[in-house]
């Protein structure tokens, strides 16, 4: 990394805070809303952006990268797919989420169910980005970074030393943007990074496909399409090890519904609309976005398979070979500071969701006065709640050791579609099943269901068989019918 793209870094860094920062002053943060929410101002190409970023992490990028390298285009069924769930999230979710008034997901359970109910769903969603998701997110970041980079190299040290520098100096950053803008700041920010990313993300297939056809893009189409015409399946076959074909119907469909429709990081960017209409609109440009996004988070990894063949012994260094190799130096300083955006926007939206949980449902109540607006915010008179962001930045740089032999395409996938179930399933609960209370609900999480009790909430027939056991499901072949399994046993 020379002086010149070191510069550059440092520069667009600053700068986009800088004009995150100015932007974001005519939000009051001093209350929970204006904290929490960005004061509902947010219009549809902010929230966009923001939702972007907040999904598109470096696991997603380096691991679907590895994947189709290994696999091919058959990886795309995850970007493709979800746009069903984001029009979903836009038509049917967010209209009732908007109706209700709701702040956060947990809100919207407690109505149906109560107290409880809300902080188990609450407490689930916390774990999860605390264990599973920000380490995915800041260790495949870090180790991307450092491979085009060399962090390790210009610091002298490691490489598992340069990675838990970079991943703890991107989680003081992203500290310092929830602690000092709240969500208003990182949205900004975030459509900054997006473009940028997604300028950057297609020119690294651009220039690989030139240097593949020597100077000719179709000429590079071409040679993919000839050396590798297996890789540019998108169907995967029935016994696939990475997307069956039938999993578009069973766990890849749940996943997704789950994911953009019930996850606290992703719906709190469209409570944050202006209106639902500025809401439905940034939902929307999203999925136009997962269309098409398989040309930045799939394609590359063919593109270096057809460039280094199976020479690489990890697939996930597919993807920072190829930049490696199409990127000139001059513009790596660039290339870096998108690409430590997405890092930076994918873990302040996990803290930002995490934070609101914990001071709406954990400290709120906790609260031996009646506590007002200001003082149930980290922004507003009471601070004491900045002490969860703090403890939350430093609990997750600890599992990196843990998370370093990970495939970090398939991590995240693998354990929401399983810690989640029963959370979307309380959703479709709320719609169709008006007299199921917490009482009925309840056994749920625990894994067996009274028949009787569904029955009578459903007001539908009562069965011989009495208690239905949902404790072991059908032995299956791949994950995704794994976690369909885990739903329909539900």
């Amino acid at each position: 990394m020379n002086l010149f793209a070191i510069v550059s870094f440092i520069i667009i860094i600053a700068a986009i805070w800088t004009y995150a920062y100015f932007r974001s002053r005519s939000v009051d943060i001093a209350t929970s809303e204006g904290y929490f929410l960005g004061g509902r101002s947010l219009k549809g190409f902010t929230i966009a952006g923001t939702i972007i970023m907040a999904n598109l992490s470096t696991e997603q990028i380096v691991g679907q990268n590895g994947q189709s390298y290994q696999a091919g285009m058959q990886v795309m069924a995850w970007e493709v797919t979800a746009a069903v769930a984001v029009v979903a999230l836009a038509l049917v979710f967010l209209p009732k989420y908007l109706k209700y008034g709701v702040d956060t997901i947990s809100d919207f359970i407690e109505i149906r169910y109560d107290g409880t109910t809300r902080r188990i769903v609450s407490f689930l969603f916390m774990l999860t980005y605390m264990i599973s998701f920000m380490p995915v997110v800041l260790y495949s970041g870090s180790l991307v970074f450092n491979k085009i980079f060399s962090i390790d190299k210009l610091l002298g040290v490691n490489q598992l030393t340069a990675v838990i520098v970079i991943a703890t100096f991107a989680g003081i950053v992203g500290m310092l943007y929830l602690l000092i803008g709240g969500l208003s700041l990182s949205a900004f920010s975030d459509t900054i990074y997006g473009i940028g990313l997604l300028v950057a993300g297609l020119a690294v297939p651009i220039v690989g496909l030139f240097l593949l056809g020597k100077g000719d893009l179709l000429d590079g189409l071409g040679t993919i399409e000839a050396r590798t015409p297996k890789l540019l399946n998108s169907i995967g076959a029935y016994d696939s090890e990475m997307v069956p074909w039938p999993a578009l119907f069973t766990g890849m469909l749940f996943n997704n519904l789950f994911y953009w429709c019930t996850n606290q990081m992703i719906v709190q960017k469209t409570l944050a609309g202006k209106s639902l209409k500025e809401g439905q609109k940034g939902t929307l440009y999203v999925g136009m976005f997962k269309v098409i996004s398989g040309l930045i988070l799939v394609f590359p990894g063919i593109i270096a398979f057809n460039m280094f063949g199976d020479s690489l012994p990890i697939a996930d260094d597919a993807y920072p070979k190829l930049v490696n190799s199409v990127l000139p130096g001059a513009v790596k300083g660039v290339f870096g500071a998108v690409f430590f955006g997405a890092i930076l926007s994918s873990f302040v939206a996990a803290l930002n969701a995490t934070s609101t949980l914990f001071t709406i449902d954990f400290y709120r109540p906790l609260l031996k006065s009646n506590p007002s607006d200001k003082k149930g915010c980290p922004g507003g008179e009471n601070r004491y709640n900045r002490c969860w962001s703090g403890f939350h930045h430093d609990c997750s740089p600890d599992f990196l050791c843990a998370e370093r032999f990970v495939q970090c395409g398939s991590t995240i996938q693998w354990r929401v579609q399983y810690a989640f179930a029963c959370c979307y399933f309380i959703w479709i609960l709320f719609q169709a099943c008006y007299r199921i209370g917490s009482q009925n609900y309840f056994p749920f999480p625990c894994g067996r269901i009274s028949g009787r009790e569904f029955a009578a909430g459903c007001q539908l027939p009562v069965y011989p068989w009495g208690d239905v056991s949902v404790g072991c499901a059908a032995h299956v072949d791949h994950q995704q019918h794994q976690a369909a399994a885990v739903y329909v046993c539900i």
